[in-house]
Parts: structure tokens; C-alpha cells; sequence
């Protein structure tokens, strides 16, 4: 686009581009007696800025008199119709475009004056509370026990459809209890291993134990002694354990 000029056309009134070599836009000047009578090449264009008038050079070699310059229009004619190639939003629009364009940022509401009118400081707090800590927490007032499982009658929580908690029915010593350890060949008193828990068994005091040797290989002890809150377990056929080894107590 560099190579053309947007210029008036005197016959349709509007802006059209021609070839910038047929045509040299000047700088302006004041008025018509301001025109230049030297220096002009033909074809040059100026526009006088008392009347908004458009001029022309119109011959090769000047004459001296201001009639070399020929009056092709009035600039201060053209409109928005008049030009061509414009965007398609009315002048209007573009207005309103640029204002808010730079009024960016001073708007205090969204929907303003809408169903969903919501102010800046609304939406602030909003998203403040988003982003608290506990913001979401329930309100567990007279639930503790539901929670902890031991209250009135011991049962531990669960959910219901509303998300809310309720008594699951369920009570918390019908959850199995897994103990893991490790030991090695000191932690043995006569090849027996004592291993204590607070699981206050009742007789026959059930659990099952499994231990693991240095190799990660399972081993079948020679017995196995439950009591209320201890276990023995019998490795003297093994003699004298080398490394370490796991044990895991399931009750």
C-alpha cells in the first residue's frame, strides 16, 4: 500500500487510492494565496487549510500565477460514506469502542443494571472467600461422636446422599488392625520373639502373623502365641537370625 495515496475524487465525492507516482501529497498550506509558484512538480497536491480546499499543480513548467494550481475539491466534504475499504461498524460504534477502550477499568459492576448485576466488591469477596481456609468447613456441632467413634454408641461416620454425616452403623472394632515391624537376631530372647499391641484381644486372642526373612522370602515360624495385648512367635528352629527381618500382624 506504500506505493499508493488515498485521494478525493472531485466527480463521485469519494476517497480512492491512485499510484503515489501520479499524484505527491504536500504539505498544506494556510490559504490559496499561500500556494507555492516554485519548487512544484506536476501533479503535486495541497490542500489550504482556511477552506479545506484541494489543489493541484497542474501544468509542467509554472506560468507564475496561482492558476496553475487547479481546484479538484473540498476535503471537509467527505464523510463516512464516502470512503471505501472502511470498517464495517458505523462511526457511532467506533466512538463508544474507543471510549470504553480507554475508560478500561473504572467500570465498578458487571450486567449493570441487568438480571445478574454484580458490583466489583461483590465479586472481590467472592472470590476472597473462594480461596479461605475452611471456608467450606461443615458445621460438625453435635456430630463429634459420629466422628471420632466413641461417643454414645461408638460407630464410626459415614456419608449420606446429601453429603451430610450419619451413623454408619458400623463400629470402629469390626475395622481390622495391621501392625508391621521389623527385628533382627538380638530382639530374641531364647529364639522367641515378643511383640506387643493395645488391641485388647479376647480368647482365643486370633490373629494371624507373617513373617519375612533378609531375603524377602516368607517363613513359616514353629508357633505362634496370642494373648490380649502380645504375641510370641517361635523362631528357634531358625538358630541365629542373620540381618533384618519383618514381621506383619493382622487382627
Amino acid at each position: 500500500m506504500s506505493i499508493y495515496k488515498a485521494i478525493i475524487n472531485p466527480f463521485t465525492g469519494q476517497l480512492q487510492l491512485v499510484p503515489s507516482s501520479i499524484f505527491h501529497v504536500k504539505d498544506s498550506v494556510s490559504t490559496y494565496t499561500a500556494l507555492p509558484l516554485t519548487g512544484n512538480n506536476e501533479h503535486d497536491l495541497r490542500v489550504t487549510e482556511d477552506t479545506d480546499q484541494l489543489y493541484v499543480w497542474s501544468i509542467f513548467t509554472s506560468s507564475g500565477l496561482l492558476t496553475d494550481w487547479k481546484l479538484i475539491g473540498s476535503t471537509s466534504a467527505v464523510d463516512w460514506s464516502a470512503i471505501t475499504n472502511k470498517p464495517l461498524s458505523p462511526v457511532g460504534n467506533i466512538d463508544d469502542a474507543v471510549t470504553k477502550r480507554h475508560t478500561q477499568g473504572t467500570d465498578q459492576g458487571l450486567d449493570t443494571g441487568g438480571p445478574n448485576a454484580t458490583t466489583a466488591s461483590q465479586v472481590k469477596s467472592a472470590v476472597t472467600n473462594s480461596h479461605a481456609p475452611h471456608s467450606d468447613d461443615q458445621d460438625l456441632s453435635g456430630k463429634a461422636d459420629k466422628v471420632i467413634g466413641t461417643g454414645l454408641n461408638g460407630h464410626i461416620a459415614e456419608l449420606d446422599s446429601n453429603g451430610n454425616l450419619k451413623d454408619s452403623g458400623k463400629s470402629v472394632s469390626g475395622i481390622p488392625n495391621i501392625i508391621r515391624g521389623t527385628f533382627i537376631n538380638s530382639d530374641l530372647a531364647g529364639g522367641m520373639l515378643s511383640i506387643t499391641h493395645s488391641l485388647n484381644l479376647s480368647a482365643p486372642y486370633s490373629v494371624f502373623v507373617a513373617i519375612f526373612d533378609s531375603t524377602n522370602n516368607q517363613i513359616l515360624p514353629d508357633a505362634v502365641i496370642g494373648f490380649a495385648n502380645s504375641v510370641n512367635i517361635d523362631l528357634s528352629s531358625f538358630g541365629a537370625l542373620s540381618g533384618t527381618y519383618g514381621y506383619l500382624i493382622f487382627a
